[in-house]
């Protein structure tokens, strides 16, 4: 809990920057995680000494949630798919410091999730490679007590494992940042429009970074405030953690939902970036949308229940 203070403290001295040195230090974040995830897949799969078979990798399948259904136990594990493939809203948020911000907000996003889809299968893919044939014991419950360092460590030693850990800590280290610069813009958006208690103050704009400062620190404030729940339940901040992902994923399709309705009207006009124009004649729009709306309601349901059994008050 400390030590997430103390990085909050960090991402909030970063965010005050101006927007021109965050930009310089943010702009190195697509290429380390791009670079660190291929060369970690590559060290992983050259210096693992013992790997699993292809059928292993994509067939074997542990129940170990107490459920005692396969099927059920495989949506559960979405909750790590859906905790990375979100937050793709961070982008709205910045587009106010953006050039063409209609255009290039809508196309970052499509384009964050294409690389980070591709790279994070390839990423479970080798790790499912480098386990070991008793990995419930050696790897689940390492005494490391973090599956992916030990996996670290049995490809690499302590040097080599130190090092794409290190990678991680790193690639982690600018998602936070990223993460809470994002928040920041979102609450001055609120703030500006008189949407928080004390707009005026968290509104207010630093004369010398030309940067919302106040909001900054309000996020850093509130953040800090939840970490501390930690120090009473693990079990709680656990569970206040795993909630973000669904709920996150139910504000976009609620915005999906009011763009179904609304484009019924004859005054609706689209944005400049939408994808029946950019596939025609194909109309995929729709689709998509029912699609996105009918998955996200589905998957959250099952996010939302109790990911092992049985059930406890302590749990």
């Amino acid at each position: 809990v400390l030590l997430s203070l103390a990085v909050l403290v960090i991402f909030g001295i970063i965010c005050t920057l101006s927007t021109k040195k965050l930009h310089q230090i943010i702009l190195w974040f697509a290429p380390i995680n791009i670079l660190a995830t291929i060369g970690i897949c590559i060290a992983l799969l050259v210096c693992t000494p013992d790997k699993r078979s292809a059928s292993f990798v994509f067939t074997h399948f542990t129940d170990g949630s107490g459920w005692g259904n396969k099927g059920w136990s495989f949506l559960l594990g979405f909750l790590n798919v859906a905790w990375v493939m979100t937050d793709y809203d961070a982008t709205t948020h910045l587009s106010e410091e953006t050039h063409d911000a209609a255009i290039r907000g809508p196309y970052a996003i499509v384009n964050a999730i294409f690389v980070t889809g591709v790279l994070g299968f390839i990423l479970n893919v080798t790790f499912g490679f480098c386990l070991t044939e008793n990995y419930v014991d050696d790897i689940v419950n390492s005494p490391t007590g973090f599956p992916v360092a030990q996996i670290f460590l049995n490809a690499g030693g302590r040097s080599g494992g130190t090092a794409m850990l290190f990678l991680v800590i790193l690639v982690q280290f600018f998602t936070g940042a990223s993460a809470l610069l994002a928040n920041a813009r979102m609450t001055y958006a609120f703030s500006r429009d008189e949407a928080l208690p004390f707009s005026s103050f968290f509104s207010h704009v630093n004369r010398v970074t030309g940067t919302p400062v106040n909001s900054v620190w309000l996020v850093v404030i509130f953040c800090a405030c939840l970490n501390l729940i930690g120090l009473g339940s693990t079990q709680t901040i656990t569970a206040i953690f795993n909630l973000c992902a669904p709920c996150l994923d139910l504000s976009y399709v609620a915005v999906i939902c009011a763009h179904l309705w609304y484009s019924k009207h004859v005054n609706f006009i689209p944005g400049p970036f939408d994808f029946d124009t950019m596939l025609k004649p194909l109309k995929v729009s729709k689709t998509l949308n029912i699609t996105a709306i009918t998955w996200v309601i589905f998957i959250s349901i099952v996010l939302f229940c109790p990911t092992s059994k049985p059930v406890t008050a302590e749990n």
